[in-house]
């Protein structure tokens, strides 16, 4: 009788152990945050066949797969809190159902073909129209975009700093009087061109913009500095006049 009764104990002292054990070691497990989606561009409606659709969530997305009803889809692209799916798209009705790990999303479109017939008209009357003047950038902050990137920043005569900005960014926000405010004191000096990332997402890409908002500053075709995050007027001046200052040596 002794013996049953020690043996029990032993068991129920094994079990206990293991029972505890567990429970310490599911309240060690780290809880991963959720990433939650905030919106599309555009949110629904048409979209050329060879248009870009961008999504924005509040954090980066994990494990990311997008799903076409009709036909197929471009390439599928993750920087940071952005997802950017590229055509060409098939013509027609498309559902896109868009899957992370810690939800699904899907966006309902009409997917429209190219008017051919722009261009015709464009090729007939091209000899007719006089070429536009070159903008004069006189006044700073000014918008850029993937289509006059090159006209306004590369092939500037003075210095550009591009500030690579989005509407859903806090700092970039509060940052926006500060940009204002050098810009405005240093157009003699320096430029400032300011680039939606969200709407331009060519040129993000190239650049390899991982967060914003991101100071790129050009000069002759070439970037002479580089420098990420939100910052108060000084620290602006700083990086832009050491990047200015130090490419000649």
């Amino acid at each position: 009788m002794n013996l049953f009764f020690r043996v029990s104990s032993t068991i129920i002292a094994v079990l206990l152990t293991i029972h505890i054990t567990g429970c310490e070691s599911s309240n060690d497990d780290e809880e991963v945050p959720v990433v939650v989606f905030i919106s599309a561009i555009p949110a629904d409606g048409e979209i050329p066949a060879d248009g870009t659709i961008t999504l924005n969530f509040d954090k980066t997305p994990r494990g990311v797969t997008v799903r076409a009803s009709n036909g197929k889809i471009g390439k599928t692209t993750i920087s940071t809190k952005t997802v950017t799916i590229i055509g060409p798209f098939t013509q027609g009705e498309l559902a896109l159902t868009i899957t992370w790990a810690d939800g699904e999303q899907t966006l309902n479109y009409t997917v429209t073909a190219p008017d051919s017939s722009t261009s015709i008209d464009i090729e007939e009357t091209i000899e007719e129209l006089e070429p536009e003047p070159k903008p004069q950038l006189t006044k700073s902050p000014f918008n850029v975009t993937d289509a006059n990137f090159t006209e306004l920043v590369m092939e500037s005569e003075s210095p550009v700093v591009v500030y690579f900005w989005a509407d859903w960014c806090p700092p970039c926000k509060w940052m926006a009087p500060i940009i204002k405010e050098v810009a405005s004191e240093n157009e003699k000096t320096f430029l400032i061109a300011q680039l939606d990332t969200d709407r331009n997402r060519q040129t993000t890409i190239k650049y390899r913009i991982e967060a914003i908002p991101t100071f790129i500053v050009f000069r002759d075709e070439k970037i002479i500095g580089r420098f990420v995050g939100g910052m108060q007027k000084a620290g602006l001046l700083h990086h832009i006049g050491q990047a200015i200052n130090n490419q000649g040596n």
